[in-house]
């Protein structure tokens, strides 16, 4: 399959529809290539390919964790640069995914604390705060960094960053 194809085909339809992005799952989960081209779009200024890119790439790597293994870098400059929330919350969905080492962690433990602390939707506020508790599991100092979130979170005025903390909040 031509990549400029499978990129185009994401970029139908408005912020409302994930337009293609589910038939393009399956095709980018197993071919390097056709990923690489659909992960790149993830920065495209056209919001729409972005959104439905960042929504492909995530439920690719549901599928295929391993094909993010080349992206750690890219998915950090990502968390720490993109302002738009579709691709935020699928990006904290893909760190979650990504097997780390003592220095990638704290740095994506780092973006994904001022990624929940800078945004105003909820749906990335959830994403970042799960992401937090995941990418700080195993190291002491992170946990208490994520129970510290977490605790805070418990007191957020909207339900569903309150319902996140107190699912993240029970003994696991």
């Amino acid at each position: 399959m031509n990549p400029e194809y499978l990129v185009e085909s994401l970029a139908h339809g408005d912020l409302r529809t994930t337009g293609a992005a589910d038939e393009v799952v399956p095709i980018i989960a197993s071919d390097a290539r056709l990923f690489d081209a659909v992960f790149s779009a993830i920065t495209s200024s056209d919001h729409g390919l972005a959104m439905r890119a960042s929504d492909a790439a995530e439920k690719a790597s549901r599928v295929n964790p391993a094909v993010l293994v080349p992206y750690k870098a890219r998915l950090l400059e990502v968390a720490q640069s993109s302002k738009q929330q579709e691709v935020q919350w699928h990006t904290a969905q893909m760190i979650e995914k990504l097997s780390l080492d003592q220095p990638d962690r704290l740095e994506f433990f780092s973006a994904l604390e001022r990624m929940y602390s800078t945004a105003r939707s909820l749906i990335v506020k959830a994403s970042a705060l799960q992401a937090i508790v995941s990418v700080g599991a195993g190291d002491p100092a992170l946990e208490t960094r994520a129970n510290q979130v977490v605790e805070a979170a418990l007191g957020s005025s909207a339900p569903s960053i309150r319902a996140r903390a107190r699912k993240l909040a029970r003994p696991r």
